[in-house]
């Protein structure tokens, strides 16, 4: 799986092999008590009960920074060596490991790998400077590569070299928004997804990062309590999702795994509600032999069916779409 719609943030001391469908059968409890129609749409639903029994996690990030807390070193190496071998060998989701930056994040990443722990990437957070993600790839192991999180202003005016710093192994950008926010002196109540500075953080990554897979940050309003609240935070996490998704972010965190539940039902209605339009512009197109045409109101060029043909594959790859919506 290369281009997962999301990827789970949990603390490395809650993780085990069966975290993943520990989550999920918590994803199918919370749609089946607080499912309702005039929230989400009911023909989307057995497509998304079908992800959650399924695949109901695509990426997951055993965590050791936020997510984690300060606690002691001891405690720290032992929960290292732990879930290194808790983690699968043979998988059917990516999965990696977020470390502190500085040498406590190197001391944990050292065990990690002694103790025969073998992720997907490395996540380094709060990354400002080359010599720190030059430090990461002297490290790591081939394949392992490396995701750099975007969270202080100053790392917004050198992503290039950022990315150069890690040897051709960084694989993705993870924004982080509130981090990011603070970092320019805004009011806490104020870091939100859809701060201003936040989509020009987005459209930063989205220009310099060419073939880095980019994700978008966290919903911190979770899915929790009675079910006028869940409702409220899901309708919340939802929009986000499609807001970042229609940027051209098209991975974003979970923190909780009712958050599932919101996650593939945008997602899924992303691709679900462009699809009619966009089947008769690709076969205009594919029927025009990438010659200049037009559908209705709209003029596509050749850039414009890679834009068409990239949305048929990446909902093809999530699920959202089935092989019979696929225009041939």
């Amino acid at each position: 799986m290369k281009a997962p719609v999301h990827v789970v943030y949990g603390g490395a001391h809650l993780f085990t092999s069966k975290t993943p469908e520990k989550l999920g059968k918590l994803a199918l409890k919370a749609l089946d008590e607080h499912y309702d129609e005039r929230v989400f749409p009911s023909e989307l639903l057995p497509r998304v009960r079908q992800k959650l029994e399924r695949a109901p996690v695509e990426d997951l990030r055993i965590d050791f920074e936020d997510g984690f807390g300060v606690r002691g070193d001891a405690e720290e190496d032992e929960h290292a060596e732990r879930t290194a071998k808790e983690l699968p060998e043979a998988r059917d989701y990516l999965c990696g490991i977020r470390i502190k930056a500085g040498p406590r994040g190197a001391r944990t990443l050292e065990r990690f790998l002694a103790a025969g722990g073998k992720p997907d990437v490395v996540t380094l957070p709060k990354v400002t400077r080359v010599e720190e993600v030059e430090a990461l790839a002297s490290m790591l192991p081939e394949p392992i590569g490396i995701e750099l999180m975007v969270e202080d202003v100053g790392a917004l005016f050198v992503l290039p070299q950022l990315i150069a710093a890690a040897r051709g192994r960084c694989v993705a950008l993870h924004l982080g928004t509130y981090d990011l926010t603070a970092s320019a002196g805004i009011a806490a109540p104020h870091q939100k997804p859809e701060h201003p500075l936040a989509d020009f953080a987005r459209n930063m990554m989205l220009v310099t990062a060419r073939g880095v897979r980019l994700s978008d940050g966290a919903t911190t309003v979770l899915p929790i309590g009675e079910r006028a609240t869940v409702h409220r935070a899901w309708l919340r996490h939802y929009d986000d999702v499609r807001r970042h998704m229609a940027l051209g972010l098209y991975q974003g965190w979970d923190l909780h795994p009712a958050q599932l539940v919101s996650r593939f039902f945008a997602v899924f209605s992303f691709y679900r509600e462009a699809l009619a339009e966009s089947r008769a512009r690709m076969r205009a197109f594919l029927d025009a032999s990438e010659r200049a045409t037009r559908v209705g109101e709209v003029f596509d060029d050749a850039a414009t069916g890679r834009g068409l043909y990239d949305f048929f594959a990446r909902g093809r790859a999530c699920g959202a779409l089935d092989d019979s919506d696929m225009v041939t």
